[in-house]
């Protein structure tokens, strides 16, 4: 095989990440665009790898049941759909088998199993015009000329001007139709970009041009909220200072009724990222408000903000389904971002806490919480790894923000914790409050990282903190499966229920959440009130709970060592050891080794608690 080479009546098998049709010849992988499973085409070859190909479609030999005709007519050149040509039903079916078989060929779980255990795909009744958010790059026609360009000529007509969605794998800018309506946007947003377009001929505001890095609007940024009907139109520009605001105001105002925040992002960085750090406000509003699960939000240009209203709702209430929180558990929601899913996991259970590290959303989220009267949740900003153990073992005075109540109520509890032998009710009542301050333990912990997943420290910590539930909301299954797989080696977990849910109609893009939970059966909790005078703690000399050799070796070295850590390092030293710490889940799975520095502090805290 080689460049320029017709492979014809090729047979497209399944779809690549991007919304490439993948076939197979000669042995090699042949990726085509404009293809879809069960095409038989004809293809030219345009690039050659080692073990795979790229080529054109050339023609189409045998349609797929499975195509259609795209609802947009410009689906074919546009980034913005992948699929659009794959029948609505299909493209739910692949992506099940795509969530599944990442986890068998990622993750190493049983076929047989993640089929039992995975839920039909959550799709939508209808799946078009879905988006609450767009981005549209703008950039200088195709037929201006360099003057125009570098701002020595004018720019006349609407054609001198482009607004719309980026062509697949590239920077070039595929025109949006005025008079039509993006297939999967707001349907106001085509009358948005034509008053915005009309506004900048008017007042020679040109668009920026990448290679020069001439002109000033980058973007056209539009949020609607869908229950509010409020929305923001965000300029990304290379300055501030922009000319006639009171214009534009009034050219959107008449294609919208609900303009509630007009504002400028600025981006002077020769860099292919939208949105630079500094927005300032034109017209009306700072913000945009909307609702989910029944609580009020206020979104501003820079917050992340679920695109898809509706699917939001059915995935948030899905984690909500696999937390089966009842009211009294304590719960930690990592990557909380500005608190949607923490305030909705609020309303059913006892405590919430949210650990982000960008600092605009925990900003955001404290005042979500305010806003919507929610005083049971708490927003802490940083690294993951660094906060979640200083929460669960020293709680809110980790970082200094005990309120004068909570100092006070600490130093009780100190008194309390010093005479609990004493005999003193008052005493042993007042230990109860030490735990609310000191640090809570995680009942359960809901992560909802970016796409690359959650980062190896991250899993260690979460697996020395030992929650009774994990549930993970995912936005990518290649990272999921690579995650989960982490979670399950521990022998701590076990993954319990998957569900896909189609976030993105029209793209190969799939949400999954997923619940992890301990042990084989499910847990129920019991209060049980005993003395420690009624125990016999002798037996106590020649062993110790996984927690105590946890924090022996955090308070005498300094670092974590996990459940696993300690597993291994007792099997070694043949310590009978529940199955399940350390019984792979398939003969392929391979289990971390724990490193050398933590065996020997391990075998140091078995000896002080006289285990070897």
């Amino acid at each position: 095989m080689k460049k320029n080479d017709v492979i014809n009546n090729l047979m497209i098998e399944d779809l690549g990440i991007h919304g490439e049709g993948i076939g197979h010849a000669e042995g090699m992988a042949i990726f085509v665009v404009g293809t879809i499973p069960g095409d038989v085409v004809t293809v030219g070859i345009t690039k050659l790898k080692k073990t795979y190909a790229y080529a054109r479609l050339i023609s189409v030999e045998q349609a797929s049941k499975d195509r259609v005709e795209p609802k947009c007519r410009i689906a074919k050149q546009c980034g913005g759909c992948q699929i659009q040509e794959m029948e609505y039903s299909a493209q739910l079916a692949w992506k099940e088998r795509h969530v599944h078989n990442l986890l068998t060929r990622i993750g190493g779980f049983d076929d047989q199993m993640v089929t039992e255990i995975t839920e039909p795909i959550i799709g939508m009744e209808n799946p078009w015009n879905y988006r609450n958010k767009a981005q549209y790059p703008v950039a200088f026609g195709t037929k201006v000329s360099k003057d125009q360009i570098y701002g020595r000529a004018p720019l006349t007509y609407a054609s001198d001007i482009a607004m719309g969605y980026y062509a697949i794998h590239s920077h070039r800018v595929i025109e949006l139709p005025e008079t039509e309506t993006c297939a999967i946007g707001n349907a106001e947003n085509a009358g948005i970009l034509s008053a915005v377009k009309s506004w900048m001929l008017r007042t020679k505001v040109r668009p920026y041009d990448e290679e020069s890095g001439e002109g000033q609007i980058r973007h056209v940024l539009i949020r609607h909220g869908v229950h509010t009907g409020e929305a923001m139109v965000c300029l990304v520009s290379t300055t501030a200072k922009l000319p006639d605001i009171d214009g534009l105001a009034a050219d959107l105002l008449a294609v919208m009724n609900n303009l509630t925040s007009l504002c400028v992002n600025i981006n002077k960085q020769k860099t292919n990222v939208i949105l630079g750090r500094e927005t300032r406000t034109l017209w009306g509003e700072d913000t945009i408000r909307d609702t989910v699960c029944g609580n009020t939000f206020e979104i501003s240009a820079q917050s992340f903000f679920q695109v898809n209203p509706d699917q939001m709702e059915r995935l948030y209430n899905k984690a909500l389904e696999y937390a089966e929180l009842s009211g009294e558990e304590n719960v930690y929601d990592l990557y909380c971002g500005i608190g949607t899913i923490s305030l909705a996991l609020a309303k059913k259970a006892g405590h919430v806490t949210g650990v982000e590290i960008v600092p605009d959303a925990i900003r955001d989220a404290k005042n979500n919480a305010a806003r919507n009267a929610i005083s049971h949740a708490e927003f802490y900003c940083g690294p993951t790894e660094d906060v979640l153990p200083k929460l669960v073992e020293q709680g809110k005075s980790a970082f200094g923000m005990l309120s004068q109540q909570e100092l006070r109520m600490e130093a009780m509890a100190k008194a309390a914790a010093a005479s609990y032998g004493s005999g003193d009710e008052e005493a042993h009542a007042n230990v109860e409050h030490a735990l609310h301050f000191r640090g809570r333990p995680a009942d359960v912990i809901v992560l909802d990282p970016p796409r690359k997943g959650c980062e190896p420290s991250v899993i260690d910590t979460i697996l020395g903190v030992e929650p009774d539930k994990i549930v993970y909301v995912s936005c990518d299954p290649a990272t999921l499966a690579r995650d989960l797989k982490l979670f399950c080696a521990s022998g701590v977990y076990h993954l319990v229920k998957v569900c896909p849910v189609d976030q993105f109609p029209m793209t190969t893009h799939v949400e999954t959440v997923c619940l992890l939970s301990k042990g084989d059966v499910k847990s129920q909790k019991l209060r049980v009130e005993f003395s420690l005078e009624d125990m016999d703690t002798e037996g106590f000399k020649k062993g110790a709970t996984y927690n105590a050799i946890r924090d022996w070796i955090k308070e005498k070295y300094g670092y974590r060592v996990t459940n696993l850590n300690i597993a291994q390092v007792k099997q070694k030293h043949g310590i009978i050891e529940r199955e399940n710490y350390n019984k792979p889940k398939s003969p392929d799975s391979k289990q971390p080794g724990c490193p050398e520095e933590k065996v020997k502090a391990i075998e140091d805290a078995m000896r002080h608690f006289q285990m070897l």
